[in-house]
């Protein structure tokens, strides 16, 4: 089984040109350990040079942070390209916990993205924040390892349906819009998701469609994970995402959505 990984096609600019060389053993053991167990993390790597690992279970007390609204970041196990493990996008996801109670969880499989956004309202609190981070294209959002290629059709997909948020879990999707605000947003950091922008059943608009209310934002081509812009106002809550075409770090490739009175509404640069 030799180098059967999921070969989703990302360019070497998108990805892990920056990687830390810092090593496990540089991690506290012991959050360590309770990061595995509450959160699902075993890519430890990823978050050498950060303090996400301690950011998490300061936040599980209750009282900690219980003045920010939440977000939780559901982060992909499945990244042979490392590009969710760049020292830059794990920078970009720490800034959250200034104006947020943040959870950084892994996933590699749809049905524990859909348990921690559940876990996560029911203990701290509707979620304010959304954004989940895989390898994509147009139809589908990669959490786990398939030893398949790039599957853009439902019917490669489903061979492998598990390993995959896709246009095809609307009905999954809709049981868990109670745990998320009014008003909620959601960032899908994944390329091509938003491909198509509103006159196409990609799967930012499906989630949309899902989450009445929530404007989501999602790349519409491949774009540079490390160089993608968080935009925050002074108190930290986050405002908008600019994600960066992978050979034009100046061109905004963004897309955001919102489905409101039975309609898609196209609200990119608005």
């Amino acid at each position: 089984m030799k180098n059967l990984v999921n070969k989703i096609k990302i360019p070497l600019l998108a990805v892990g040109m920056f990687l830390s060389t810092n090593t496990f053993s540089q991690n506290n053991k012991n959050d360590s350990l309770v990061n595995k167990n509450i959160f699902n993390i075993s890519y430890f790597s990823r978050y050498n040079n950060s303090n996400i690992l301690k950011n998490n279970i300061k936040n599980i007390d209750l009282n900690y942070n219980s003045d920010k609204p939440i977000a939780l970041i559901i982060q992909n196990k499945n990244d042979s390209w490392h590009a969710f493990a760049t020292q830059k996008h794990i920078q970009n996801i720490e800034k959250f916990n200034i104006g947020y109670k943040t959870f950084v969880y892994e996933a590699e499989n749809d049905s524990l993205a859909f348990k921690y956004i559940k876990e996560t309202a029911e203990k701290y609190g509707k979620i304010s924040l959304l954004m989940i981070a895989g390898h994509g294209n147009q139809v589908s959002l990669n959490l786990g390892e398939t030893y398949q290629g790039d599957l853009k059709t439902i019917e490669e997909i489903n061979l492998y349906e598990n390993f995959y948020i896709d246009i095809s879990d609307t009905n999954k999707l809709k049981k868990y819009t109670k745990h998320l605000e009014e008003g909620a947003k959601i960032i899908l950091s994944s390329c091509f998701t938003g491909e198509g922008g509103k006159e196409t059943n990609n799967l930012a608009n499906v989630i949309a469609k899902a989450f009445p209310g929530k404007i989501v934002y999602a790349p519409k081509e491949e774009f540079a994970v490390p160089y993608t812009s968080f935009i925050f106002d002074n108190k930290g809550k986050f405002e908008k995402v600019i994600f960066p075409d992978v050979y034009n770090y100046d061109k905004d490739i963004t897309y955001s959505v919102l489905y409101q009175e039975n309609k898609l509404l196209d609200m990119t640069n608005k």
